[in-house]
């Protein structure tokens, strides 16, 4: 999701621009022996590890070494990429655009609903209004053409009550 007319500052008081956050949530799921996967994860060093890593999100510390390892960002992002960061703020000839995405793993109603609220609803809390919308649709097997008509029907009605217009994505 994507809106324009930052003001400057986020909501969250302790985040500062191009810094990696504080050290995070705790993921939530299980730890390895339950619904874990297995991954390859670089340590410090640049050596490959194999280690088993809890099923969604990444462990806040390895991703702010991740983060770090970044080549430094161009003076136009005024915020990059951060623990606990769900959007950025980008320099650009007409002000600033904040953008953000965040996926949607939820089954059943209202799908469209929820992938355009969750994804506005990061960009809002930056103080501005979210305009564009980028949609990533996986239809897991048995989606059938009525499921895709309802969650598109479910966008279209949200982005419509947002004053927000879908521009792009990937199926």
């Amino acid at each position: 999701m994507l809106g324009s007319g930052w003001r400057g500052g986020f909501s969250k008081p302790d985040q500062s621009p191009g810094r990696v956050g504080p050290q995070g949530r705790r993921a939530r799921g299980g730890g390895p022996g339950r619904a874990a996967r297995r991954a390859r994860a670089w340590d410090t060093s640049g050596v490959v590890a194999d280690r088993v890593l809890p099923l969604g999100k990444l462990p806040a510390a390895l991703l702010g070494r991740l983060l770090g390892d970044l080549a430094p960002l161009p003076p136009e992002v005024l915020v990059g990429p951060g623990i606990g960061e769900d959007a950025c703020a980008i320099q650009v000839e007409a002000g600033v655009l904040v953008a953000a995405g965040d996926p949607i793993t939820l089954t059943g109603a209202d799908l469209g609903r929820a992938a355009v609220t969750v994804n506005a609803n990061d960009v809002a809390v930056t103080g501005v209004r979210p305009r564009w919308f980028l949609a990533t649709i996986l239809l897991p097997a048995g989606t059938t053409e009525a499921d895709v008509m309802r969650l598109f029907a479910d966008m279209r009605r949200t982005l419509t009550a947002l004053g927000a217009a879908l521009v792009g994505g990937h199926t």
